[in-house]
């Protein structure tokens, strides 16, 4: 199962948690942002390092100015691509949406996933509709999932928020990615999930 972690503007993200959910769910990652004027996103990290090190160059310095979606992918039946990473365009520089769950949506294209045809068929409608009158006929239409949408505004809409977890201000739409580090080195983590009664061994320079 994905994970989407939200962080509000005037937070700093925890990055151990973060770390955590890359090792959860590592088959691609991406972000979206505003800082109320604008929207940017950027996907298909397919390793540790490389969303690390993007985030440290091009986000950090101002992250506390920032809104901040991060979504971890970990795939079902689709391909493992970086196309398939999340958010997916709604509507270019007005409206994106990050997933979490299975949409049970048939895909004729073979390298298209559930989220990016919903993304598709969300498109046909106006940002603002989607957002302000569409969000509810959305959450019952989609039981058992999770999706957040951030417009150019960086307005946040959540589907499902009772069900999403809070620690301190962030969000995070589920908790299957909590992994307790038992062996650390300089080159990799040796994590236990204890409820899942899994274990992962995440290279840090992967």
């Amino acid at each position: 199962m994905c994970v989407i972690v939200y962080k509000p503007d005037g937070v700093s993200s925890n990055w151990t948690d973060l770390f955590s959910c890359w090792a959860a769910n590592g088959d691609g990652a991406g972000v979206m942002w505003s800082d109320g004027s604008f929207i940017r996103f950027r996907k298909g990290f397919m390793s540790w390092k490389a969303m690390n090190d993007w985030y440290d160059d091009n986000i950090l310095g101002n992250e506390l100015m920032y809104r901040v979606a991060f979504h971890f992918r970990i795939k079902t039946h689709d391909p493992i691509s970086p196309n398939l990473c999340h958010p997916f365009v709604i509507r270019e520089e007005q409206l994106l949406m990050m997933h979490n769950g299975v949409l049970g949506i048939s895909c004729v294209d073979q390298s298209e996933s559930d989220t990016s045809t919903y993304a598709k068929m969300l498109s046909r409608f106006e940002p603002e509709f989607i957002m302000n009158e569409m969000i509810d006929f959305i959450e019952s239409t989609t039981v058992g999932n999770k999706l957040l949408f951030m417009d150019q505004q960086g307005n946040v809409r959540i589907t499902k928020y009772d069900l999403w977890h809070k620690s301190g201000d962030i969000l995070y739409s589920n908790q299957n990615w909590k992994f307790q580090v038992f062996n650390d080195s300089p080159t990799h983590k040796w994590m236990r999930n204890n409820s899942r009664k899994s274990y992962r061994c995440t290279a840090l320079d992967n």
